[in-house]
């Protein structure tokens, strides 16, 4: 049975998100729905073997969904050197450079909006995390509407929304940076049996973000949405009339921290899940 865990983007204790990043494991894989900041400190903790994550998907390259790659890909790498590759200083007693070969993982991909897909690939080389250092593929994939991924456990589509488009940055940036096209994206998975739907933000405007994701989880068995930038009771309104059987709520505008658990009691509904750092969840 698949099961999601939340690494950021769920109430914590400390007051801090840190950022939106969720773990979908299935099948002794793992696949990671954004990567926050907080992301790769929090696979280990959470019982996550970052080995096992075997694709990071990212809707949008705001730093909440983004911030954590980079330190997430160090930790993959860093475990993964030949030992030969470790400082000899500190081979003793490092914990890098001792996975071996039949342990190491097929591949990882991280599959990203098109548009960042070359920024990300100039960049590695910066962070000394080049391809050509790894033991196994990495692959910066891009994201593109439809269909775009697949393995032997899950199948994922991407659909756009109007999360960045939607943003003032929208009216300066793209004149200046032609390439900027501004894309932001919401997930559908295939996953065990079951269709789940992930979005990481919707667009700012009015309900145009409830009535962009509106068509996508008519069907869907499991709903997780963002609930910081639309009307809260509209999104709310929508999602109860969807036959999903969980519906997990995550970044929760602290501006909805108090009126969101009073929407619930005045509408309850058992399939409403109001996502908490560290909580897992059998899906299904």
């Amino acid at each position: 049975m698949a099961e999601l865990v939340v690494l950021g983007g769920g109430y914590d204790s400390h007051g801090c998100s840190g950022g939106n990043s969720y773990a979908l494991l299935s099948g002794g894989a793992a696949y990671l729905l954004d990567c926050g900041d907080a992301c790769g400190a929090r696979l280990g903790p959470n019982g996550i073997d970052p080995l096992t994550v075997r694709s990071v998907f990212i809707t949008h390259m705001h730093y909440d969904h983004m911030a954590g790659l980079f330190g997430f890909l160090f930790s993959v790498w860093g475990h993964c050197r030949r030992e030969e590759d470790v400082p000899s200083a500190i081979r003793d007693y490092s914990a890098w450079g001792r996975v071996a070969e039949e342990d190491l993982p097929e591949s990882l991909t991280v599959a990203a909006p098109a548009e960042a897909v070359q920024s990300l690939a100039q960049f590695l080389p910066a962070v000394y995390l080049a391809p050509e250092l790894w033991r196994f593929p990495l692959h910066i994939a891009p994201i593109r509407a439809g269909r775009f991924y697949r393995d032997a456990q899950i199948g994922v589509s991407a659909h756009h929304n109007g999360h960045l488009s939607s943003q003032p940055a929208n009216d300066i940036l793209p004149a200046k940076y032609p390439w900027l096209a501004m894309e932001s994206f919401g997930f559908t998975v295939d996953v065990d049996g079951l269709k789940l739907v992930y979005t990481g933000d919707l667009a700012l405007t009015g309900d145009a973000g409830v009535e962009e994701l509106r068509p996508h989880v008519q069907d869907a068995d499991v709903i997780i949405t963002e609930v910081a930038h639309v009307p809260l009771e509209t999104l709310m309104a929508m999602l109860a009339e969807t036959p999903a059987r969980q519906i997990v709520l995550v970044h929760v505008h602290a501006g909805y921290r108090e009126r969101l658990p009073a929407y619930l009691a005045a509408h309850p509904d058992p399939r409403f899940i109001v996502a908490q750092n560290g909580m897992r969840i059998e899906l299904g």
